[in-house]
């Protein structure tokens, strides 16, 4: 909703409120995909960087959970990042091994 109104900020806000929720009751999946909202929301809205510290942080608590569709979502939208970044070398490895957890894992819900 907040994506297509493009009230970023907003968004932002009840994101972090969620991730803190998430966080207290110990809800790992759902806390990396509140991290990986938050990355789209700060991408959008111009601040690649501090989307790449979110997209990392799901990243970082996909692999602790053995998650491997939030981790095959984060390296696609890290790599989206390197992209636009002209760090084409590095960009075109993230989203291959995005692509292979995907295939390895079955994973359908994943698209590129």
């Amino acid at each position: 909703m907040f994506r297509k109104q493009r009230i970023y900020d907003s968004s932002l806000l009840y994101i972090d409120k969620a991730i803190r929720l998430f966080e207290s009751i110990n809800a790992d999946q759902e806390r990396s995909t509140a991290y990986i909202n938050k990355g789209i929301a700060l991408k959008a809205s111009g601040r690649s960087d501090l989307a790449m510290i979110s997209y990392n942080k799901s990243k970082e608590i996909a692999v602790a959970i053995g998650d491997s569709a939030n981790l095959a979502y984060s390296l696609l939208d890290i790599a989206s990042i390197k992209y636009e970044q002209d760090k084409l070398l590095e960009s075109v490895s993230l989203y291959e091994k995005a692509l292979q957890i995907a295939m390895n894992e079955k994973i359908d819900r994943v698209s590129f």
